[in-house]
């Protein structure tokens, strides 16, 4: 897929093809939940692997070696540490419906948007 539209659209599309897949979960109640949630996982599955490998080798090859541990720690703080206040934000609204959780996820989504490491990086000095 990074061959055919770039690394740097890969990352935000393989979010976007996840988000349908993601969304089956809650009408497994409803219709035949086996086949809906096989097609869900694993859509969600071959979604989040794309999503991941993708942009470790991005972060990876645009950091410096020393920073990497920094960066490593930076992106795990803005993805996983939103999940709590999500769970308690979730909790406090009386809402403990799959839809109300699945709503919440997309918080690491919006707080990524405001790392720098989604803006372009100014072209590299040619030595």
């Amino acid at each position: 897929m990074q061959r055919r539209v770039g690394e740097g659209r890969t990352i935000p599309l393989s979010i976007a093809a996840t988000a349908p897949f993601a969304a089956l979960t809650p009408p497994a109640a409803v219709l035949p939940p086996v086949p809906t949630l096989v097609v869900g996982s694993a859509g969600t599955f071959l979604g989040v692997v794309l999503y991941n490998v993708t942009q470790v080798c991005f972060r990876q090859r645009l950091c410096p070696r020393p920073l990497l541990g920094r960066m490593n720690a930076s992106a795990r703080l803005v993805v996983w540490g939103t999940m709590p206040i999500d769970a308690f934000a979730g909790d406090c609204s009386g809402r403990g419906s799959v839809w109300s959780r699945r709503s919440g996820s997309r918080s690491p989504a919006r707080a990524s948007r405001c790392c720098p490491y989604w803006r372009p990086a100014p072209p590299a000095p040619h030595r």
